[in-house]
């Protein structure tokens, strides 16, 4: 039976877990987004133990997980200019001042993808939060995601200059959608 609820630190096991599935198997496909160090663990247990995170679990899998949080310069621009490029991001996105969230990871078992389970749980993180600006990265070698958020009616505003620091070789694209 599946279920979909809020992450607790209980969980961080079986969300490393399909993490690795989900890492394992992009690297197969020649996308590189995760051989960067991101996620780290680290990421999952601030998620899980700070109330950021869904899970979608069938019985004692977890086939998804969402992480959001509200922090767009710690999240897009962590250098010391991040507050202005903050106010470029939301002007370019016709921000309307209701509120904004910013998605981090939204993963689902390769073995599970196609069959509805990731717009399950996005539906559901999103029935929380109307009327807020959802803003999320596709990373560029990310096709099916792109296809994805474009399904579930997303603007994609073209790849964006994210500031994540010199080691970080990606371009990606700015993916908004008002709840």
């Amino acid at each position: 039976m599946v279920s979909i609820k809020k992450g607790t630190i209980k969980d961080l096991e079986s969300v490393l877990k399909l993490c690795r599935r989900v890492k394992d198997s992009l690297e197969r496909e020649g996308n590189d987004v995760y051989s960067y160090g991101y996620p780290t663990d680290q990421h999952f247990i601030d998620d899980l133990s700070q109330g950021r995170a869904y899970i979608l679990k069938d019985g004692s899998r977890v086939l998804a997980y969402l992480s959001y949080d509200r922090d767009l310069k710690g999240s897009f621009f962590p250098g010391a200019e991040g507050e202005e490029k903050v106010y470029q991001l939301l002007e370019d996105c016709n921000y309307a001042g209701e509120g904004y969230l910013v998605l981090h990871r939204l993963m689902v078992d390769p073995a599970y993808q196609g069959k509805g389970y990731g717009k399950m749980i996005l539906s559901h993180f999103m029935s929380k939060f109307k009327g807020q600006l959802l803003l999320l990265c596709v990373y560029e070698k990310s096709r099916g995601a792109l296809y994805f958020y474009k399904a579930l009616h997303f603007k994609n505003h073209g790849i964006y200059p994210f500031d994540y620091g010199p080691d970080y070789p990606g371009h990606e694209y700015l993916v908004t959608k008002y709840l």
